[in-house]
């Protein structure tokens, strides 16, 4: 016989789904206009508080029956009440946290992901630049400097080789930045693409020596960390740098 059981939540999905089934329907009840995220926060963490400060139960992972099998004699009641009297978590607790949490609801709220707020990021987020494309900007970025770090660090004729080539990229960026492609309201996902196209074809003898296309394309996210290019229309960097970082409760990558 084949038995369905629809309404039952998995348990790898409890974390994501307690929040709306177990603490909304208790806020709604209550009538208070607070994220129910933060109520099954403040209450979760009492309850996990609780059990990681009373420790691990004794034969707790295997069964009543093979713990005793050896001839010892179970537990008492009065045994097994001392051993769960740390682990006791009454509705005056319950109610004091679901009032702490609707006193001070930012204070549990869940955390959103980190995001990277450097001024390349936040550019190519505003141009709607995939998460994968700016983790890959940054990276190249990163490279980028260390490339020309090791150069400049001993070789005389580095310093004009690299604004050499920073001129080279801002005309790779001005080329790319067509009429067409702002036609679009949110360009910068396919100016991304547009300027690996056009760093791909890039001949290799107007190139430093060791430059590849990727380090020339973390070179474009130097020149954007730099405000040099953009990838939306223009706007008060520092500004979104400071709504990014309290919306998002200063998580940052």
């Amino acid at each position: 016989m084949l038995t369905i059981e629809s309404e039952l939540t998995r348990r790898a999905d409890i974390g994501f789904a307690a929040p709306t089934k177990c603490a909304k329907p208790v806020v709604d009840l209550l009538g208070f206009d607070v994220p129910c995220e933060a109520v099954w926060n403040a209450v979760y963490g009492l309850f996990f508080t609780r059990m990681k400060a009373a420790g691990p139960r004794s034969n707790a992972i295997i069964s009543p029956v093979l713990a005793f099998a050896s001839g010892s004699q179970p537990p008492t009641s009065t045994d097994r009440e001392r051993e769960l009297a740390s682990r006791i978590v009454t509705m005056q607790d319950i109610d004091l946290a679901i009032m702490t949490a609707v006193a001070n609801p930012s204070a549990y709220g869940s955390l959103s992901s980190p995001i990277r707020l450097s001024r390349s990021a936040v550019k190519m987020r505003k141009g709607r630049c995939s998460d994968n494309s700016i983790e890959r900007g940054e990276q190249l970025r990163r490279d980028f400097q260390r490339y020309w770090r090791s150069r400049l660090s001993g070789d005389p004729t580095a310093l004009a080789e690299r604004e050499k080539l920073r001129r080279l990229l801002l005309r790779v960026s001005d080329r790319s930045d067509t009429p067409a492609l702002r036609s679009k309201a949110e360009w910068g996902a396919d100016f991304w693409i547009a300027l690996q196209e056009a760093l791909d074809n890039v001949p290799e003898n107007q190139l430093p020596a060791g430059m590849d296309p990727d380090l020339l394309l973390g070179g474009i996210s130097e020149l954007t960390n730099e405000c040099k290019i953009w990838f939306s229309e223009v706007f008060d960097v520092a500004v979104e740098i400071n709504r990014l970082r309290e919306q998002n409760r200063g998580s940052a990558a």
